[in-house]
């Protein structure tokens, strides 16, 4: 949807009249090494093929990204839950170290396996998440140590302390000192993790190597596990039942291991709940399995360990495929490569090192996760729990749309749109065996997590990119759920309440919990969609829809200005409002009708309708002043914490940076003509929310969601998901290359970058734009934005 213009240009006119245009260097071009994205035809990408890569750009370091970055952080909420081990981007396995603080104690800061202020690590084990707030994964733990003697079988019981100043963290590659003097270094191929372990040479003690099947992250456990050694070959497998965070909601997690060891061990021994026995070779139990190899006069061992979400063959397969004619050195240096040719797709030039290790370790981070799931040979596990082929290369899951849809898959959609065709594709079939689209996928089912439809505008909004896939099948799907409610017994929540969303027009808060956010959610979908159905012709739909994504307008209360709860006969569900009587614990009852918020955080939640959102708090000048109004008590609210890691961990009574509602909010400054307020906004946002510390991001990644947020703002442009739109507002960077399917973006900042910084005039082109707004089909080709900047007068 298209914001109406007006208010900048006399904006524009009236600061050019009190401080003159100036023009300044644009910076020196960077079209060196560019890259050659092109396809055939009109639509971006017809295929997901990605073999045969653009080569990488020689400019581009690996030591520009940092994944330690949001490894830290404090509080419920405020843990990044970032991920550090080695991975190829999307990768089925991230080997990386679980670790512990002193007292061992599990806290939500382990939701992914390691925090960065711990001091012990338990082992490293083959999956993980990146950037969630429940745990799961953390499968088949491994640790080297010195000895064959064990305390005991827990992670407890084994763990070691860690020298932190020996890590060594990049993109493909992880490596730390054990207190033991053993280093341990790990990379990764797709689905393959590769250990290499160097055991200090002056010792005497066995070189043992310890293998977890039952290790798992907190409020996890294993079950049925099996695992068998052969030790002439080299070979073991391993096969268990994970139950619990996510796994719990489809009903536990399946799981295969097939790894490599040097052959011929001197010691061997398998450990149950009956006890440590050597020389045999296969074990079952549940929470306490494992197995124990060494060796005498080894000082480096490497280990291999093959995963599948699919079959014990899968595993076999995958371990075989991608350990063939390779070894740990030609496999990190290809995913160094891989690496470096998929981040030097944007090219920088900034003028500060930490903005460039910033921006960079932001733009890693959305490359992490939906995590692969099929196998070698194309075969995943379904929905419908039975064997399939991807007809795509790849097949992905673990999506957290509510989070994404804002942000990563539009980034995705327009830098790397083969991947994002393979998602699409992905939940598309999802939705065929399964009989919908899902809100929160985990490996192979659904979660029900979080509110609304986000898989209909993640859908709806790569079609409007010009993504090719099924299109019509895909809306018949998400129309499914907006005229219907699920079947009994699918598995699905679908849209709750979805009759009222009809037929009066909201949801009502004596009928759902968070109905206030469903209410919104389902009108950002319904926007979406309504853009999609309109296109393809399909007139009835198209209808629907485009009533329907101004659902929320009912909530609105006009004596408040607030989007409030109604019940189903009309009558608030708040009946006692008053900005005294909003809780700042967004899980508070009174706050019952917000998920994961409260009215505060949904005021501003109408980013498909900005016009009407602008027009119901009084016309751009009335909406500006609020806006301002709402982040000067963000800023003060943010400064009156006191210094305390817990304060600065929890949720927030205004602006929110940590969880996705606010995240366009800063924005809306541009729908109402003021991108200079925008620009001072997003600095502030980066510079009190963003770091390149360990303790560098305000919350959950939440599966690159808040990464993706800021690329887009240190480019200077920021997505309206479901729409042609992009706000703009003010780069963090002199220059940017953004190569494209089909062109290359630049963009360029004349005049100061830092500071006291507003933007005064946009071209894009050579033409000046009177409104601080691109759209996809200015720039699906490419071109030039020219962004003009000025210090505050």
């Amino acid at each position: 949807m298209k914001e109406r213009p007006g208010p900048f240009s006399l904006f524009l006119l009236a600061l050019a009249l009190f401080t003159g245009c100036s023009e300044g260097n644009s910076g020196s071009s960077m079209t060196d090494g560019d890259t050659d994205l092109s396809l055939d035809g009109d639509q971006q990408v017809a295929d997901g093929d990605i073999e045969g890569e653009d080569v990488a750009d020689t400019w581009f370091s690996l030591e520009w990204v940092d994944p330690l970055i949001g490894t830290g952080g404090y509080g419920f909420w405020g843990g990044g839950n970032c991920t550090p081990g080695a991975t190829r981007p999307f990768g089925m396995v991230k080997p990386s170290p679980d670790t512990q603080g002193t007292d061992g104690t599990p806290d939500p800061l382990h939701h992914t396996g390691y925090y960065y202020h711990d001091d012990w690590i338990a082992g490293f084990s083959q999956t993980h998440m990146h950037g969630v707030g429940i745990t799961s994964y953390g499968h088949v733990l491994m640790l080297p140590r010195l000895g064959r003697a064990l305390q005991g079988f827990s992670d407890q019981d084994y763990r070691i302390r860690f020298k932190k100043s020996s890590e060594t963290v990049s993109p493909a590659y992880y490596a730390v000192t054990l207190a033991d003097g053993t280093r341990v270094e790990l990379t990764a191929s797709d689905r393959v993790a590769w250990h290499r372990y160097s055991f200090p040479s002056e010792s005497t003690e066995p070189r043992c190597v310890l293998i977890d099947v039952a290790h798992a992250l907190p409020n996890n456990l294993i079950m049925d596990a099996r695992i068998d050694l052969d030790p002439e070959d080299g070979r073991f497998t391993a096969t268990f039942l994970q139950i619990g965070g996510f796994s719990f909601d489809i009903g536990g997690l399946t799981m295969y291991a097939s790894g490599a060891f040097p052959p011929n061990p001197d010691y061997v021994a398998t450990w149950n709940s009956a006890g440590l026995e050597e020389n045999r070779l296969s074990a079952e139990g549940a929470m306490t399995l494992g197995a124990l190899l060494c060796y005498g006069d080894k000082d480096v061992l490497e280990i291999q360990v093959g995963m599948s979400f699919a079959s014990a063959d899968g595993a076999d397969i995958n371990l075989e495929t991608e350990t063939s004619d390779t070894n740990f050195d030609s496999v990190l240096a290809e995913g160094q490569d891989q690496w470096r040719r998929l981040l030097s797709r944007i090219r920088i030039d900034c003028e500060s090192d930490d903005i460039r290790r910033q921006f960079y370790s932001a733009l890693y981070r959305t490359l992490l996760i939906p995590t692969l799931m099929s196998d070698v040979d194309r075969s995943y596990l379904g929905f419908d729990g039975q064997l399939h082929e991807t007809e795509q290369s790849r097949y992905y899951s673990d999506f957290s749309l509510w989070d994404t849809y804002r942000t990563q898959h539009p980034l995705l959609t327009i830098v790397y749109p083969e991947y994002q065709l393979e998602m699409v594709y992905s939940l598309l079939n999802m939705a065929r065996q399964g009989g919908y689209f899902p809100k929160w996928a985990f490996a192979n089912g659904e979660t029900n997590i979080m509110v609304g439809t986000p898989a209909d505008i993640v859908i709806a909004d790569s079609y409007l990119k010009g993504l090719v896939f099924p299109f019509d099948e895909a809306l018949d799907f998400s129309m499914l759920t907006v005229r219907a409610s699920t079947e009994p017994g699918s598995g699905y929540f679908g849209r709750e309440s979805f009759s009222e969303h009809l037929d009066i027009g909201y949801i009502p808060a004596d009928a759902e919990s968070g109905s206030v956010s469903k209410t919104q959610e389902y009108a950002v979908a319904d926007q979406a969609l309504c853009e999609m159905a309109t296109r393809l012709g399909r007139t009835e739909d198209a209808e629907l829809l485009c009533q329907t994504r101004f659902n929320h307008r009912n909530l609105w209360d006009e004596e408040h200005a607030f989007f409030l709860p109604l019940n189903e006969d009309g009558s608030s569900a708040w009946p006692d409002f008053s900005l005294e009587s909003i809780p700042q614990n967004v899980l508070d009852g009174k706050n019952s009708a917000f998920t994961e918020g409260n009215p505060w955080h949904y005021l501003f939640f109408a980013p498909h309708d900005a016009p009407g959102l602008i027009e119901m708090n009084g016309g751009p000048e009335s909406f500006t002043e609020r806006l301002s109004s709402f982040f000067d008590l963000s800023r003060d609210e943010l400064e009156s914490l006191p210094d305390d890691p817990e304060a600065t961990g929890g949720n927030r009574l205004y602006y929110w940076h940590g969880n996705e509602p606010s995240l366009h909010t800063a924005y809306l400054f541009s729908s109402a003509g003021r991108p200079d307020l925008a620009c001072q906004t997003i600095r502030w946002v980066m510079d009190t929310h963003y770091s390149s510390t360990p303790d560098g991001l305000p919350g959950n990644d939440d599966v690159g969601t808040l990464s993706a947020w800021l690329v887009f703002s240190m480019l200077g442009f920021y997505p309206n998901p479901g729409s042609d739109d992009y706000w703009l507002a003010c780069p963090r960077v002199r220059n940017a290359e953004i190569q494209l399917a089909d062109g290359v973006l630049n963009i360029s900042v004349e005049g100061p970058l830092e500071g006291a910084v507003i933007p005064v005039k946009y071209r894009f082109n050579g033409d000046v734009l009177d409104h601080p707004m691109l759209t996809w089909p200015m720039i699906r080709n490419g071109g030039e934005l020219v962004v003009t900047m000025q210090n505050l007068p």
